[in-house]
């Protein structure tokens, strides 16, 4: 007689995640177990080119953007899976450790690294003054309805400009 062995899928796809995750854990030089903790995530996230705190986590769970990991005692128990979801949403939204960064830099604007390396108002002007008289209106259908990448990342980045003058914060 004999037996077939059944693995359920859940964990199948936690090993998979765990092993995807081995790399940044060699790097954050952080030895994992699971399930990890919010100190022991940050710690992965930063050294993976990430900005991430706790209020980032927060506010990821408050808008959406991930589902929170199990809570036990008042403690977020974070999987290797709840690990993955986190950092997708940090690349999706482009929250990137500012330049120089090895590991992201190359999805970035040349004007986004030129201001993370000044770290000036300067470029910010520079910028407006380059948007001219444009609405923030006339910069989202720009935005829109413009095919070249590079174009659009440029006018992403006046959008971003704009907002900020317009005190909105990002």
């Amino acid at each position: 007689m004999s037996t077939t062995e059944t693995t359920d899928p859940r964990q199948v796809i936690e090993q998979e995640a765990r092993e995807r995750l081995s790399p940044g854990w060699k790097i954050a030089d952080v030895h994992p177990h699971y399930p990890a903790s919010n100190r022991e995530v940050i710690e992965l996230c930063s050294a993976s080119g990430y900005i991430c705190s706790v209020e980032t986590i927060n506010e990821f769970i408050d808008k959406g953007y991930m589902q929170p990991p199990q809570n036990q005692g008042g403690r977020m128990c974070w999987s290797a899976c709840d690990i993955c979801c986190l950092l997708a949403a940090l690349e999706n939204r482009e929250r990137w450790k500012p330049a120089p960064n090895k590991l992201h830099d190359a999805k970035k604007t040349a004007y986004r690294i030129q201001t993370e390396l000044s770290h000036s108002v300067e470029a910010k002007e520079e910028m407006l003054q380059a948007t001219g008289n444009y609405t923030l209106e006339d910069l989202l259908l720009m935005l829109k309805r413009d095919e070249n990448p590079a174009v659009r990342q440029l006018l992403h980045e006046c959008v971003l400009v704009k907002l900020e003058t317009m005190g909105v914060e990002i």
